[in-house]
């Protein structure tokens, strides 16, 4: 089935990843207060020391590589709407008018 792709779609699309990327950060800030909350003063020892480590281990997987500014998964899929949204636009709209202009010329 043939679809048409419009630039209110990419403006959907940037919406939702401007909505994933905030809910996502927020998740990740309540699961750090949890984390902090629960080592505390109840849950100490190398056991806690190493769940700390090992939150601030995979820190990166949840923030930088997933929602970050540059690189991330949702900074990739920002940049590739980017370039579907030029091919979306004309390049030279001038040339297109001329190119629509000579063939109906040709015509009559």
């Amino acid at each position: 089935m043939a679809t048409v792709l419009t630039t209110e779609n990419i403006s959907g699309a940037r919406s939702a990843i401007s909505t994933y990327r905030s809910t996502c950060d927020g998740i990740f800030q309540s699961l750090r207060n949890d984390i902090t909350s629960l080592t505390g003063s109840d849950f100490l020892g190398d056991a806690s020391v190493g769940y700390v480590d090992f939150f601030d281990q995979i820190t990166p997987a949840l923030t930088t590589n997933l929602t970050g500014t540059e690189e991330s998964v949702t900074s990739m899929l920002e940049s590739l709407l980017t370039a579907v949204e030029q091919m979306l636009n004309p390049v030279d709209p001038q040339l297109g008018n001329a190119n629509k202009n000579a063939a109906n010329s040709e015509n009559n």
